[in-house]
């Protein structure tokens, strides 16, 4: 009977010991683990509670045998009956009347307790392979229409493929990664995917298997996670020359990666069928940010004394998107009879430092500031170690002549709204003409209201709040698919081959930037946006000077290719 009572008391321990590492597992991260699932420890032991329950009742059945072969035989269909407790197959019956007869009540209490968890496990795995079966199936029955496959199932990849979905309504939207957390969140973002339409698999995106889709059919995978090493993994699994797309058409892999290492890693790829593009969402937003802007960028200029026109730009905010902004609006507004002027504003003490890394050449006392006729002219100051929220910013704001355009982006959607407020309220206290002030606003519905917004007598604040959630994460700014069917145009016209186009990250953004630029020529109505041959000898060089300080400047901006 001892035997009995210590068999009870260690399987309850290890049993609870599973419990509570299976609890651990689950809380372990936000992002749980493929291999040791909180399921699968909770299974390994039930399975070895199970087998130390049965030992000692087998161990007393095999009582006439030797002690070596009685052991032996104990251990092993101790361990075959704590397999079929899975399957509701083992002969507790009988073990549970000789239990109780003993007077061994905790005993057979215990052993009925495995015996209704071990089946429940495996109904659950049952359903969770059906789950998955019927994925694929609903797949399958798609098999004709594309999909776009994203890596995991978030807010942004729900926006995005939202977005999508409004254009593509045939194709089929699948989410991958997508566990059946109880978290409220991860709720209500499954509930919207059903919404959509989508198919979810637990699975990672590179171990999922399309290869059913017909060749025709579009597949766009879309990685997106927020760990960038793990979206570069992802990326180079899919585009492996062993993968099961190397070799069929119609493949597109996008990776948001921030890094130019990131990228020339990916560039650097072997060759493939697959297109594969990095997407740099800072880099991407300013770009659009500016090309929404257009015109008005030199309608506000202000007249200078030697005749040109005057771009003051302030930059409230020197994040990723803020640096990315200056870059951009460094060649963006190079055009004739304008100049540039950038004032940067951060709290950080380090921040002209931190973007004279990025952008050394930009930043170099040859070139910044110095106009040369027919190079880019610019002048970029940085008022660093200086808080928005401290009255140093407005002494800092003093020493700026006039502004015509603010773009506010200090990565908290309280702190934007109310440093744009502030500094609408600033302008107009200087009686100086209003600059466009744009603001980042995460929110939609906040940022609805306050561009709708009026004070007490009817007037609007003046202040245009940009870059919701829906917004950002939108075909338009993420696939760029019409100022990137320009860039591949002049790319391929000038010599460039269509396999490197995507391939090469400098190849990508050079182009793209260029067809931005050439369509706020044509916003400008300056000659030579359209048919190039039709150009006049006049037109054709003022074209080809305000193209030369454009690339100057953008060659200054980025970080130049490794030869």
């Amino acid at each position: 009977m001892t035997g009995f009572i210590v068999a009870t008391v260690l399987s309850a321990a290890l049993l609870a010991v599973a419990i509570v590492f299976a609890v651990c597992v689950a809380k372990r991260s936000s992002r749980p683990s493929r291999i040791i699932t909180p399921s699968r420890v909770l299974a390994v032991g039930v399975f070895f509670a199970g087998w130390v329950l049965f030992f000692p009742h087998y161990f007393t059945e095999f009582s006439v045998q030797p002690l070596f072969p009685r052991l032996w035989e104990s251990f092993w269909v101790s361990a075959h009956h704590s397999v079929r407790l899975f399957i509701i197959d083992t002969d507790f019956g009988e073990i549970f009347a000789s239990a109780t007869a003993q007077g061994l009540d905790a005993y057979a209490v215990f052993g009925t307790v495995l015996l209704i968890l071990a089946p429940i496990m495996t109904a659950g795995v049952i359903l969770s392979f059906f789950d998955n079966f019927m994925s694929y199936v609903r797949c399958f029955l798609h098999r004709s229409s594309g999909a776009y496959v994203f890596s995991e199932l978030n807010e942004k990849s729900l926006a995005l493929a939202t977005d999508l979905q409004r254009s593509h309504k045939k194709a089929l939207f699948i989410f991958a990664d997508v566990f059946q957390e109880e978290n409220e969140e991860k709720y209500e973002f499954r509930e919207k995917a059903r919404e959509l339409g989508a198919v979810c698999f637990r699975h990672d995106i590179a171990t999922l298997n399309f290869r059913f889709f017909k060749r025709s059919s579009m597949l766009y995978f879309i990685i997106m996670g927020e760990n960038e090493d793990e979206n570069i993994k992802q990326a180079t699994s899919l585009c492996a020359p062993s993968g099961p797309y190397a070799h069929r058409p119609n493949v597109h892999v996008d990776v948001f990666v921030s890094e130019a290492e990131e990228a020339l890693l990916l560039g650097n790829l072997p060759k493939t069928n697959i297109t594969l593009r990095c997407v740099d969402v800072a880099r991407l937003l300013a770009l659009h940010n500016l090309d929404d802007l257009g015109v008005r960028l030199f309608e506000n200029a202000v007249p200078t004394d030697e005749g040109n026109k005057r771009i003051t730009a302030l930059v409230i905010g020197t994040g990723k998107r803020g640096m990315e902004m200056i870059k951009t609006l460094s060649w963006y507004g190079q055009m004739e009879g304008y100049r540039l002027e950038i004032h940067a504003f951060d709290a950080d003490p380090h921040a002209e430092d931190r973007f004279t890394l990025q952008a050394p050449e930009l930043m170099s006392p040859n070139n910044n500031g110095v106009y040369i006729p027919g190079e880019a002219q610019y002048k970029i100051v940085f008022h660093d170690g200086i808080s928005v929220e401290d009255a140093r910013f407005t002494r800092a704001l003093d020493t700026v002549d006039t502004s015509t355009f603010i773009f506010v982006c200090l990565g908290d959607d309280a702190k934007n709204l109310r440093t744009a407020v502030y500094l609408r309220q600033y302008w107009r206290r200087r009686r100086i003409p209003d600059p466009i002030i744009q603001a980042i606003l995460y929110d939609r519905k906040n940022q609805e209201i306050l561009n709708e917004a009026r004070n007490w007598k009817g007037q609007a604040f003046g202040i245009e709040f940009i870059d919701s959630l829906e917004e950002v994460y939108s075909e338009k700014v993420i696939l760029c698919l019409e100022r990137e069917k320009d860039a591949l145009f002049a790319h391929t016209r000038y010599g460039g081959d269509l396999s490197d186009f995507y391939r090469y990250s400098y190849n990508y953004n050079s182009s793209v930037a260029s067809a931005f630029h050439r369509e706020l020529r044509r916003k400008l109505k300056i000659a030579g946006f359209e048919t190039w041959e039709d150009v006049n000898d006049k037109d054709r060089e003022l074209v080809e000077r305000i193209e030369h300080r454009r690339w100057n400047a953008y060659m200054r901006a980025e970080v130049p290719p490794i030869n």
